[in-house]
């Protein structure tokens, strides 16, 4: 399954928050291992992601405010990388469930 760019939001729940991740991909298939991977980063920061869900949603135009939340949180590094993207790209990152921004996120799912 490849073709146009899609975005996507996929979001683990770890105590207290959330490691989620920002996905530009042409192939929806990679979605679960990128959950698989965002768990897997949680554990070794000693999170435990619990419920053991994954949550993943395509967006529309919702990629514009997990940008500027990315912006926000994780600086310009990311942003470099989004208009060169031909196939994937993952940026990934953790949030407390008492910011803001994480309600915002989790909104779009």
């Amino acid at each position: 399954m490849t073709g146009k760019i899609k975005h996507f939001l996929v979001s683990v729940p770890v105590g207290g928050g959330y490691m989620h991740g920002y996905v530009m991909t042409n192939d929806e298939r990679v979605l679960s291992r990128v959950g698989e991977h965002l768990i897997e980063e949680a554990e070794k920061r000693g999170g435990r992601c619990w419920p053991p869900i994954i949550l993943s949603t395509r967006l529309d135009d919702g990629w514009k405010i997990v940008r500027e939340i990315i912006n926000k949180h994780c600086g310009a590094g990311p942003r470099k990388h989004w208009k060169k993207v031909r196939d994937f790209h993952l940026t990934g990152w953790a949030m407390r469930d008492s910011e803001a921004d994480n309600d915002r996120l989790m909104e779009l799912h």
